[in-house]
């Protein structure tokens, strides 16, 4: 409140309260309210990471009992030569076939928005496919992009705090 204070020219010694010169400077929220909102969106981004590296794990151990080669956490490159990460690389040597598997946890919009995370989930693993017919010796026309989205309230541990917090964090009024 200090800055808001000095940005005013009103002097300590003026006797003036902190919630009159914020209506004054037009502040919004103060600061232990943006430490606070700050703290409940980086508590919900860490369960959500976390919830997404237990469904890819559990994907991934699947596949693995199914005798599927897997790899997980895989860098690539695409056709314009920039970086990617995929999730899960999954590749049937008997069958000759490979999968790019993407698990998204995802909140629910509209009932569009499966499709549209498919479709940009694609765009962005198709133009690193020769990348990764050539690493893993498996032809382009064999592989194949797969994006499964999970819905956020979907029984997994976790998921009702994260949601909360996450909800509760963009209502507060948070500002960068």
């Amino acid at each position: 409140m200090d800055y808001w204070r000095r940005s005013a020219g009103i002097a300590r010694r003026d006797r003036i309260r902190n919630d009159i010169i914020g209506d004054k400077m037009q502040v919004k929220n103060d600061i232990v309210e943006d430490i606070f909102t700050k703290q409940l969106i980086w508590k919900s981004e860490l369960l959500r990471n976390n919830r997404h590296h237990r469904v890819r794990t559990s994907i991934a151990e699947v596949l693995r009992h199914l005798g599927w080669e897997v790899h997980e956490e895989v860098h690539c490159i695409s056709a314009a030569d920039s970086n990617r990460r995929a999730d899960i690389i999954a590749i049937g040597r008997v069958k000759d076939k490979a999968m790019v598997l993407d698990p998204t946890i995802r909140f629910e919009r509209n009932l569009l928005q499966a499709d549209e995370v498919n479709k940009e989930k694609q765009e962005v693993h198709e133009p690193c496919l020769p990348f990764l017919s050539s690493k893993y010796n498996i032809p382009v026309n064999q592989w194949v992009v797969k994006v499964g989205t999970v819905p956020a309230h979907c029984g997994i541990e976790g998921n009702e705090l994260a949601d909360t917090l996450a909800k509760k964090g963009t209502t507060i009024g948070y500002s960068k």
